[in-house]
């Protein structure tokens, strides 16, 4: 994970993604959150915030953002009513994108990491035959960095996710 984290530091797109059989361990290989047992989402986030470019002088703003795809609907983890009605659309710019999908901005980790667990709590579970608290969705986890190019003083940003 720690090479996507950097390219993305370094103006490069990313994504790390787990795919398997129910109650492989999918969810807890991303979200784990306990010491050792830290999934990839909050030791990504820690990368993040441990580089330079992250608290130097012109830090990166992080834009964080969260949905699952639940029977076939996107659904805004961040939104608190769960009612945004989120809309895949194609932007010349930057490809594919979420239009109605919440960014909630993060300049530290432990912002970020709260803006992570308040998302988290909002995703579908139930029982499954091999798993009592089982997703029941697909997860999508994004931050996007923004920074000044050249200095400030135009106001000229560089965005990568």
């Amino acid at each position: 994970v720690d090479p996507v984290v950097r390219g993305v530091l370094g103006d490069l797109s990313g994504c790390v993604m787990c795919y398997g059989q129910t109650s492989a361990g999918k969810t807890h290989t991303m979200e784990g959150y306990e010491d050792d047992l830290r999934g990839l989402i909050p030791r990504a986030l820690e990368t993040v915030f441990s580089n330079p470019s992250a608290v130097g002088e012109e830090p990166a703003v992080f834009h964080i953002s969260m949905m699952e795809i639940y029977m076939e609907r996107l659904r805004d983890l961040l939104d608190p009513e769960g009612e945004a009605e989120l809309v895949l659309a194609e932007d010349k710019h930057q490809g594919v994108v979420v239009r109605g999908l919440r960014e909630a901005p993060a300049t530290t980790l432990q912002q970020a990491i709260g803006i992570w667990l308040h998302g988290r709590q909002h995703r579908a579970t139930a029982a499954t035959g091999m798993n009592e608290n089982s997703s029941r969705s697909h997860c999508i986890f994004m931050i996007r960095a923004e920074r000044p190019v050249g200095g400030d003083r135009f106001g000229f940003h560089s965005s990568s996710s």
